[in-house]
Order: structure tokens, then sequence, then C-alpha cells
């Protein structure tokens, strides 16, 4: 993890490099992980890391993923 001041701004391309790391190195034994976000375009409700999502979740169908509006 890191902030704005230690990797600047990050893209969504590697933000998605490391949500999908994060969730291929995950403990057999976690059944659900639930992602939150708000609505910025910028950050969450970019192509990118929507497409990672729905990815991810075809093949570890233990993402929920919730919209804060």
């Amino acid at each position: 993890m890191w902030t704005e001041c230690d990797g600047k701004r990050a893209s969504a391309n590697e933000i998605g490099s490391c949500l999908f790391e994060n969730l291929q190195s995950l403990d057999a034994k976690i059944k659900n992980v639930t992602f939150y976000s708000d609505c910025c375009l910028g950050q969450n409700l970019n192509q990118y890391v929507c497409s990672l999502l729905m990815h991810a979740g075809s093949e570890q169908p233990i993402i929920e993923y919730k919209i804060n509006v």
C-alpha cells in the first residue's frame, strides 16, 4: 500500500495490477472479498478497474463490488 505522496498519481493500470495480484495471492479459505468505491471516475469507475474486477470475478466468484453514490 502507498499514499499519493509515495507513489504520486498511480494510473488505473497500476492500481488494477495491484488489485489483481492481491486477489491472486488470497488464501483459499477466503470466501468473500468486497470492494467499495465512490463515484470518482478517474479512480474507481474507469474501464480498466471495472474490466479487471469482471475478469477476476469470472475466475474467482468471491468478489462483490459496491458503489457509494
